[in-house]
């Protein structure tokens, strides 16, 4: 006789009733089913969504920071080539006056300064200073008439008349073709004329060079006390000339007759 399963009121089947001792059917779980895949799914798409949209957001902050520190960059080159400045400032004084003292200064300030956005200077500046000086000794000259050793040479021709401005004094030089000559030499005729007079010179004739004096007889000088040199005329004696020399009011004087060549030398105060 074969057992069938219980009927339950209505003649539905019954279901099983299960106790303590009833055992727990053993086996894997049964498979889930579609909804679940479904929600999986979701689930997967949306954290690959989050991490590729944290991706973009990483690489757009990266660029953004390397524009803007190139821009700086830029900026920062721009600042240094508009504000970057040399200035060379060299000043040279020279002072050369005309008598022998003679200083000479000369300064050379060099300046240079960069700026951009830190500030470097720097200064250079070198002074050099030579100057050399010279006193001369006081003029030792008189006012006195000064005459010259010689008694009667043969002086000859005034062959020329050289000029010079000394440290202090102005010195007239004339030279003879022949010895150094006899002379007087002081202010006769007026305090602003020293008459120089020579022998023995010849008298016939005009007793210079040609081109000694111009055709009016007359030398200009205008070095310090000494305006010029005048041909004058022929002396009171035998064989003597006398030549004047313009000097700007009475100046102390010395003479000096030397050879080789003669020469009378007279220096004049200024």
């Amino acid at each position: 006789m074969v057992q069938g399963r219980p009927i339950g009121e209505g003649g539905k089947e019954a279901c099983p009733i299960t106790g303590p001792d009833t055992p727990m059917p053993s086996g894997p779980p049964p498979p889930p089913g579609p909804a679940h895949n479904g929600l999986l799914w979701v689930i997967v798409w949306l954290g690959a969504a989050i991490v590729i949209l944290l991706i973009v957001l990483i690489v757009v902050l990266v660029a953004e920071d390397d524009g803007s520190d190139a821009a700086a960059d830029v900026t920062a080159t721009e600042t240094v080539a508009a504000t970057s400045a040399t200035t060379l400032e060299v000043t040279t004084t020279e002072e050369l006056p005309a008598s022998s003292s003679i200083p000479a200064t000369t300064t050379v300030p060099a300046t240079t300064t960069a700026t951009s956005s830190s500030t470097t200077t720097s200064g250079a500046t070198t002074t050099t200073t030579l100057g050399t000086t010279t006193t001369a000794a006081p003029f030792v000259g008189s006012l006195g008439k000064k005459s010259c050793p010689a008694t009667f040479p043969d002086a000859e021709l005034v062959g020329d008349i050289q000029f010079s401005s000394q440290a202090n004094f102005t010195r007239i030089v004339f030279i003879f073709d022949g010895e150094p000559p006899g002379c007087e030499v002081g202010y006769i005729d007026a305090p602003d004329e020293l008459r120089v007079t020579v022998f023995a010179v010849p008298v016939l004739t005009d007793p210079w060079a040609p081109g000694v004096f111009d055709p009016a007889g007359y030398l200009a000088v205008g070095l310090g006390s000494v305006i010029g040199v005048d041909s004058g005329g022929q002396g009171g004696g035998s064989g003597e000339w006398s030549f004047v020399i313009e000097v700007d009011g009475t100046k102390a004087f010395t003479i000096d007759a030397l050879p080789s060549p003669s020469r009378l030398v007279i220096d004049i105060e200024d």
